[in-house]
């Protein structure tokens, strides 16, 4: 039986992540679920990978959560 795969999908929500309002727990849930759907997206071949702009927006994305990460673990 082979294993139907339509890509990584939608990606979660990341253009209204307001980083101030989350506490450290939400921070770390976006972030991995970002990372898992970039993963998934860059493995993806065509048609079901998404866009290119699509990946670049999320991978900026978690780069924000990571540096907010990072930012509270100095103070």
């Amino acid at each position: 039986m082979s294993e139907k795969f339509d890509g990584p999908g939608e990606p979660p929500e990341f253009r209204d992540i307001n980083l101030m309002m989350l506490n450290d727990r939400e921070l770390a849930e976006i972030h991995h679920e970002l990372a898992d759907w970039v993963d998934n997206a860059e493995g993806s071949f065509d048609p079901y990978r998404p866009p290119e702009q699509l990946i670049d927006d999320v991978r900026n994305a978690l780069g924000g959560v990571a540096e907010e990460r990072a930012h509270r673990r100095t103070m």
